[in-house]
């Protein structure tokens, strides 16, 4: 029982580093939330329109621009490898982080 709790502690600090961050490729869900390495992550600090939004231009007409955002960041972001440091959870269970 004591080496297995020694175990324990020993590993623990190790444990904890790797929590810290989470690495993996990006599978874009909208543009501000994303599946990182299979965890699905809410971008710090980012509020983007949702996927199925639609915002309205300066002579009323609607357009949508959430898809606009998505497209544009599966542009940029879809299939790299990134590394993200969480920071929260939100009300939905979602990692937050930068």
């Amino acid at each position: 029982m004591l080496r297995i709790c020694l175990a324990f502690v020993l590993l623990l600090p190790g444990l904890t580093h790797a929590a810290e961050h989470l690495a993996g490729r990006v599978h874009v869900i909208d543009a501000d939330t994303w599946n990182v390495g299979g965890v699905r992550v809410r971008l710090h600090g980012i509020d983007a329109p949702e996927l199925d939004q639609t915002c309205q231009d300066s002579d009323r007409s609607s357009w949508p621009c959430g898809a606009w955002a998505t497209h544009k960041v599966q542009k940029q972001f879809q299939g790299r490898m990134t590394t993200c440091v969480p920071l929260d959870r939100d009300r939905y269970g979602r990692i937050v982080a930068r």
